[in-house]
């Protein structure tokens, strides 16, 4: 698929259409992305933690400084997962060739800017865990965490999807996180209802995966004679398996977003046309 046969019509069946054809074609590409990642979080938790025999033990907990050190790395992560993803999908989309070592440098030129980007997320992060904390000391984690999941679509929808947008933007067209801001704005608000209703949709079917998949690991792990620190390691496990499987599809429809908004007003798919015609007929 190229720009050449790339949809104008921002709706829902298109955008999840397009999102799995590009998922299934670079879906060991995504996956190795998200696997790295999740190797180098549980590496960095481990090391991190302070009982290294048994790091997911009840009494291997952070401090808060180690915290900090955690979320802000998970939340610039986030964003350069993003970005790259975007990248990757935006190469992919105009028929040009992906390669992954060409978008780490392209991330690597503007890691001011992603780092910029992520400052939001790692405010929400940062509020979540604090949230965390005191549900967990007022022995009401049960209700937090049915309030945090089920809030997620709209924390993504008004949060973090502004932001991924943005670091796809810096990412592809080389700009900076403020105007990649700006340029998210002029883009998305034109449609920013339909946009906003896309990418929750989106978010939300992937949270219904996250869930029955949490019911699943509890169904599980009661025919298990694990300890409590084996109990940790095969939530933690399972829960980062789902995540790599799911993740990669949101931010693939983030950008799909985006290439549809630019071919919807900026005629992006003419410019490759014409670019494709040059190149034929030098």
């Amino acid at each position: 698929m190229t720009l050449l046969s790339f949809s104008q019509t921002l709706s829902l069946g298109d955008v999840l259409d397009q999102t799995v054809r590009v998922f299934r074609r670079r879906f060991i590409s995504l996956t190795s992305l998200m696997v790295t990642f999740a190797i180098v979080s549980l590496a960095i938790r481990i090391a991190l933690a302070g009982n290294w025999r048994d790091p997911f033990s009840i009494d291997a907990r952070p401090d808060f400084l180690t915290l900090l050190m955690q979320t802000v790395f998970a939340s610039v992560t986030a964003i350069a997962i993003a970005a790259l993803i975007g990248w990757v999908v935006y190469q992919d989309t105009t028929g040009k060739p992906v390669q992954i070592w060409v978008g780490l440098r392209e991330l690597v030129q503007h890691w001011r800017s992603l780092v910029i980007l992520s400052t939001p997320i790692l405010a929400e992060d940062l509020f979540t865990t604090s949230l965390y904390g005191g549900a967990l000391a007022a022995s009401q984690i049960g209700w937090f965490a049915c309030l945090a999941g089920w809030s997620g679509p709209l924390v993504f929808v008004f949060l973090k999807a502004p932001f991924y947008f943005a670091s796809i933007i810096v990412a592809v067209e080389n700009v900076g996180a403020l105007t990649a801001l700006g340029r998210t704005w002029r883009l998305v608000s034109r449609t920013l209802l339909r946009v906003c209703l896309i990418l929750g949709a989106v978010r939300f079917l992937t949270f219904i995966i996250e869930w029955t998949s949490t019911f699943l690991f509890a169904f599980v792990s009661s025919f298990l004679s694990l300890p409590t620190s084996g109990l940790i390691l095969f939530y933690t496990v399972g829960g980062s398996i789902v995540y790599i499987l799911t993740q990669p599809l949101v931010l693939v429809c983030v950008a799909i977003v985006y290439v549809t908004l630019r071919v919807k007003y900026e005629g992006l798919d003419l410019e490759f046309h014409l670019q494709h015609l040059n190149a034929r007929n030098p």
